[in-house]
């Protein structure tokens, strides 16, 4: 990984996912910091 600055890292990105009570899908953390949410309706 290289940073903006050129400073270089040994690293591996994790993703890391979140699931709510009944087992579903609800929110992604990417190895660079990016959060993606996903919102579950009532009845679904």
């Amino acid at each position: 990984m290289t940073y903006g600055n050129g400073f270089r890292e040994r690293a591996q990105p994790v993703t890391r996912y979140g699931y709510d009570l009944l087992g579903r899908l609800v929110s992604k953390l990417d190895g660079n910091g990016q959060r993606e949410t996903q919102q579950v309706l009532a009845g679904t």
